[in-house]
């Protein structure tokens, strides 16, 4: 592992925010997505390092970050602006799923990034992407059945194929994944309280690569496309043979395309 520096910036709501940096070269603010902290892009930041300084963001609620009573989708988009605003409007940005939608937010708020990279966010187009879905999730939770809840989430809400849900329940990453399931019930309702399409973002002016896994669920799918239709300066790059966690599965695919889209 490379060797690296903790700093943290305090957000709107005095909040504070917490990130890993490591690596030499231009800057990447690397968010990522649901149950999940920055670590879980750690493998794919670890080969950029020579070429790349990441910096890796825990949000809200996890990690190295503090948390609030009171949750909203633009309490996160404050917190990326606040990241963004400490290293530097040459920074790019990469985000993931929910984390791609909170910094399409942070940019629709008045973020500034010099690229950014969005890796399927799971914007709703039609209606809600949970919709019934989120009660019996919520109720699971509320259980404490936290098992039960993710996989329940994973293939009724992401649609992740039910062979590939039992193989990363065996992996080492599922039981922090577990533990984090509270903080999915917020974000999810705060997607299912968005106004559906994507005309929102048409303002967004900074060149955007969104990454889409060839054998990603077609929600993700639908939703990168919609994008291209709003975002003038928008291009995709599919990444063979993947799903929606490509930066776990494939981190070395992961990293040598994005190293290529930042030069």
């Amino acid at each position: 592992m490379q060797s690296s520096t903790v700093s943290s910036v305090v957000s709107d709501d005095g909040v504070t925010i917490g990130y890993r940096s490591l690596g030499s070269g231009p800057d990447l603010v690397i968010v990522h997505g649901s149950i999940a902290t920055g670590e879980q892009w750690a493998p794919v930041a670890d080969l950029l390092a020579p070429r790349v300084t990441c910096h890796l963001v825990d949000r809200r609620g996890r990690g190295r970050s503090g948390d609030s009573a009171d949750y909203a989708l633009e309490r996160e988009a404050a917190d990326i602006r606040a990241v963004l605003s400490a290293i530097g409007p040459q920074a790019a940005l990469l985000a993931h799923s929910y984390g791609a939608i909170c910094a399409l937010e942070a940019l629709r708020g008045g973020g500034r990034a010099s690229s950014v990279l969005l890796y399927e966010p799971p914007l709703p187009l039609d209606g809600p992407v949970a919709g019934d879905a989120l009660a019996p999730f919520a109720a699971e939770v509320s259980a404490g059945r936290l098992d039960d809840a993710l996989a329940f989430a994973l293939t009724e809400i992401v649609h992740v194929p039910a062979e590939a849900v039992a193989g990363l329940r065996q992996a080492p990453v599922w039981p922090g994944m577990a533990a984090l399931t509270p903080t999915w019930v917020r974000e999810i309702a705060a997607i299912d309280g968005l106004e559906p399409g994507v005309e929102r973002y048409a303002g967004i002016s900074a060149p955007v690569l969104c990454l889409l896994g060839e054998l990603t669920a077609a929600h993700h799918v639908a939703a990168t496309r919609a994008l291209a239709g709003v975002l003038p300066q928008l291009r995709t790059e599919t990444l063979p043979g993947q799903e929606h966690f490509a930066h776990m599965a494939a981190p070395e695919l992961v990293a040598d395309v994005l190293g290529r889209a930042l030069g």
